[in-house]
């Protein structure tokens, strides 16, 4: 682990010492140590079993920033939180009486005015918080316990106000019941945090991971984690929902989020997982396009909008390019014609913004025949019965699509 038990003797000694001031001091508010208390084991506790609790003590400092030593000290003068919230609320009541008008002012007076035996304590404590903090901080940054603690600096409402360990040993003993909560708090974790956070926060899933083998269930999606990513949970892999989404930062086919890490014994759903895969950079202009589709009328408009969904899983399945080709055919032979009589700009408009999208992305480039037999044999069709004279074009109702001398769309076009 990096750190040998006598490494710890001057942080226990320094957090031995803040500790008993806190709890031996009489001056604070009744009932103010009692968290404390909770968390050292009180001034009673023998040496072997304040010992035994340091590593809690040590995650309870780190990972609770206003619970740290120069700041905890200031909660034990302030009245309950519960009992200023009680108050401002009967404050707030249309008509406030003069016994509720008499303890806001006792409780103002409380907080400005601390008596000098409390300010020492107060300043006593803030001493030997000081090298608490020096100790902790020189503790080697890749400890596990000190990594664990880091990683939870990103919850800000992490469910109990004492030691992260020991929350999360009493959870994991609740068997999967237990583990459910610590995973919700563990999928809020930001995975593109910095590489010392990251790590971090791979140690606390690795401990989650452990708990939950100790009881036969494992956490999915098992190849995963906050440093490295993973890849795409398999299509059968029981109990994942997989959502699917253009991400320019992660390679398609890797997991971008984690947005919950579910729980299977075997082939038995206990809880189930979502993740979000990439599907790789999306194709430009895709987010405007995507957006004037809701416009269109009619089934032709719903068939490009299904298509648009479909480029999503065929990004990550590797055939983009041939569902991008898919959404231009329906757009121009099922959504085109019913649009153009309605708004024949909006339609053209949306036209011009697809092929943008198809060479910008693809490079296949659209093409608008003016007369047939400009074009090799196939890169025009008219309609069955056309009896062809100049062969001039006299309405494009599809443009072509090309990738330089290759045909991808043939032209549907009217003709002379």
């Amino acid at each position: 682990m990096g750190v040998e038990p006598h490494d710890l003797a001057g942080l226990w000694e320094a957090a031995t010492r803040y500790a008993d001031h806190l709890l031996a001091a009489d001056c604070f508010r009744p009932g103010a140590t009692a968290e404390v208390r909770y968390v050292i084991g009180g001034p009673d506790a023998d040496e072997s079993d304040r010992r035994d609790v340091l590593l809690g003590w040590a995650g309870f400092l780190l990972a609770w920033p206003e619970w740290r030593p120069h700041r905890l000290e200031r909660r034990l003068v302030l009245p309950p939180a519960d009992r200023l919230t009680e108050l401002a609320g009967r404050l707030r009541q249309p008509s406030v009486p003069d016994e509720v008008a008499g303890e806001a002012a006792a409780v103002l007076d409380t907080i400005a005015a601390v008596p000098a035996e409390v300010r020492a304590a107060l300043d006593r404590a803030a001493e030997l918080g000081r090298e608490v903090e020096n100790r902790l901080a020189a503790l080697p940054a890749d400890w596990p316990p000190v990594r664990l603690a880091r990683a939870a600096t990103v919850l800000g409402d992490w469910p109990q106000p004492g030691g992260l360990l020991v929350w999360l040993h009493d959870q994991a003993t609740d068997e999967a019941d237990g583990l459910g909560p610590i995973l919700d708090e563990v999928a809020k974790l930001d995975p593109t945090a910095d590489a010392a956070h990251l790590a971090a926060r791979d140690d606390l899933l690795s401990v989650v991971r452990g708990w939950a083998g100790d009881i036969g269930l494992a956490v999915s999606p098992t190849d995963w984690s906050f440093r490295d990513g993973g890849p795409a949970p398999p299509a059968d892999a029981p109990g994942v929902v997989t959502k699917v989404v253009f991400r320019r930062d992660v390679p398609a086919g890797r997991v971008a989020r984690v947005k919950a890490f579910g729980l299977v014994k075997g082939e038995e759903v206990i809880r189930p997982s979502e993740v979000v895969v990439s599907a790789g950079p999306p194709p430009a202009g895709l987010t405007e396009l995507e957006a004037a589709a809701g416009a269109i009328p009619g089934a032709g408009g719903e068939a490009v909008r299904e298509a648009f969904r479909d480029l999503r899983p065929a990004g990550l399945g590797g055939y983009l390019e041939l569902a991008a080709v898919e959404l231009y055919t329906r757009f121009w032979d099922r959504a085109h014609p019913d649009w153009a009589a309605i708004d024949p700009a909006a339609a053209a408009g949306f036209g011009v913004g697809l092929g943008a999208m198809l060479r910008d992305g693809f490079g296949l480039t659209p093409f608008d025949p003016v007369n047939f037999r400009d074009y090799p044999a196939g890169w025009v069709v008219v309609p069955p019965g056309t009896r062809m004279t100049t062969g001039r074009v006299t309405r494009v109702l599809r443009p072509g699509l090309a990738a330089g001398d290759v045909l991808r769309v043939p032209a549907r076009a009217e003709a002379e």
